[in-house]
């Protein structure tokens, strides 16, 4: 009997549940994993397909993996399981479980809370066996109306013991309203987050850092010793070549570290060394403004690195450290940010909006930043999301801060309609000599009419010209300047690149502050 392992999140760039389907497969167990990345377009045909395959397969245990933004999707999946196959176990496991146990219960028994790898494998033998589940570490689940939860499996430390991912999966699936079929290159190309020609994966766990707005909050106070673990370099080495000899034709490696320069000199030396000699693809990668230094840099350049994240959040330092908890300061950042324009790698920056606790001051020492960075850049403007189990959720319960918006409906990626956020958007790519008079007026008539007037203007011809533009010189930076090249991965960048755009200038919530 096979166990059934399911990922409702709307690409394939997934990394937790394919690590699962390895492990089970690894260890010599039947598991079958399902992306459902249509189910939004097309609900009932989508249900109904996957029913169908359901009742073929006759899984003992289906595990569905999600985060926060994923809830009403895995409910609607776990529901019709519940409903046709009442037998049928249904596991929730993930970051949303972790974090918020007892939303989850409304549509499914158990939940697997933190790690669970272990606990995966010990399901998998308690369901063919017919056993239950009450006893198997990091497992919780409702009783009498109380929420019991288990102890929790010690931290995976050797991170080498897990199998490599791979890019296509053996026995893995995609349900679709015609229909689940077996994932081939096409389907991952149509559905992957960048058309198929970039691949994802992780070399460590866990993050220096403990902000109040992440997850790693909460991981902090499950795990006492919650820490960066890495994997070896050959063990990552060696999954990246496994990937490059079945698909020459990648066009990125995307690391999905949290910080994945928070490493020793000596490791991040070997990486680049093995990577250059051994891969010889343009990488991706994210850290925080403490770890970039000439040093590192000029060994990630040397290797390949072409794009790099790094998060400021917000201008004000006062709000970094009272309300996110984060120890670096605007001018580190901007340190950072000059750094790396330096050795011509391609950036995007993070930073965080429609925050309760900063004031519209605050807001414009954001915008202040964003203008002082070294152009190109991309710029990721998230609007504050109150996530459950997060430190900062908790204080803003605490102190009455009113949360208007469900986690688990929010889309982060859209601003709430407020004109200091269109100036921060219209500041990454407005030309200078036209953005400084616009950023004095709002100081000075923030609400007028012709403060609006000039600042639509300014943010629809950013959205039709200044940022197309900056986009492709900032693609063209991250080739090292080759216009051939350049031309090359135009199209890997197409879709994802239209869709912020659209939500930048058309999907602005009507949330006034």
């Amino acid at each position: 009997m096979t166990t059934l392992l399911l990922s409702v999140q709307q690409d394939l760039d997934v990394i937790g549940v394919r690590g699962l389907h390895e492990l089970l497969r690894a260890r010599g167990e039947d598991s079958t994993l399902v992306f459902m990345p249509a189910l939004k377009v097309k609900e009932a045909e989508t249900i109904g397909a996957f029913e169908a395959f359901v009742r073929e397969k006759s899984p003992s245990l289906v595990g569905i993996s999600l985060m926060s933004m994923e809830y009403d999707a895995a409910v609607l999946v776990t529901r019709m399981l519940r409903d046709r196959f009442p037998e049928l176990p249904v596991v929730w496991g993930g970051i949303h479980p972790t974090c918020d146990p007892e939303s989850c219960f409304d549509a499914v028994d158990w939940i697997c809370v933190g790690e669970g790898e272990n606990t995966m494998l010990d399901l998998v033998r308690a369901a063919k066996e017919g056993r239950s589940f009450k006893d198997i570490p990091n497992m919780g689940w409702r009783e009498d109306g109380v929420y019991r939860q288990n102890d929790l499996y010690p931290l995976i430390h050797d991170l080498d013991s897990l199998p490599p991912l791979t890019r296509l999966p053996e026995n893995t699936f995609v349900a679709l309203s015609g229909g689940v079929r077996p994932l081939d290159e096409a389907l991952f190309r149509k559905y992957a987050r960048y058309g198929g020609k970039n691949y994802a994966t992780i070399s460590s766990r866990g993050c220096p850092y403990e902000c109040a707005f992440c997850c790693n909050s909460q991981f902090r106070r499950l795990y006492p010793d919650w820490k960066v673990r890495r994997r070896s370099v050959e063990h990552l080495i060696g999954e990246l070549r496994a990937v490059l000899d079945r698909r020459p034709d990648i066009a990125y490696f995307n690391l999905h570290d949290d910080c994945f320069l928070a490493c020793p000199l000596d490791h991040l030396r070997r990486f680049c060394e093995a990577y250059k000699k051994t891969i010889g693809r343009p990488f991706i990668a994210r850290t925080a403004p403490a770890y970039v230094t000439p040093e590192r840099l000029s060994l990630l350049k040397e290797a390949g690195l072409a794009w790099i994240s790094v998060g400021l959040q917000s201008g004000s330092d006062r709000v970094c450290r009272e309300v996110y908890c984060r120890r670096s300061t605007q001018e580190q950042f901007l340190a950072a940010a000059r750094l790396i324009h330096e050795f011509k790698i391609a950036a995007f920056y993070d930073f965080i909006f429609d925050n309760p606790w900063e004031s519209r001051e605050e807001t414009l020492e954001t915008v202040s930043a964003i203008m002082a960075i070294p152009r190109p850049f991309h710029a990721e403007l998230f609007s504050l999301v109150f996530y459950r189990g997060t430190t900062l959720r908790e204080r803003a319960e605490k102190e009455g801060i009113p949360i208007r918006e469900d986690p688990n409906q929010k889309d982060f990626f859209i601003l709430h309609r407020r004109r200091v956020n269109d100036l921060a958007e219209t500041a990454v790519n407005f030309p200078l000599m036209l953005m400084r008079p616009l950023l004095e007026r709002f100081r000075k008539h923030p609400d007028s009419f012709w403060t609006g007037f000039a600042l639509s203007a300014a943010k629809w011809s950013c959205g039709l010209f200044f940022n197309p533009i900056a986009y492709f010189r900032l693609i063209r930076m991250s080739q090292g300047g080759s216009l051939i090249k350049t031309i090359a991965v135009l199209p890997n960048y197409l879709r994802a690149a239209f869709w912020k755009y659209y939500l930048a200038m058309f999907m602005h919530k009507r949330i006034e502050d």
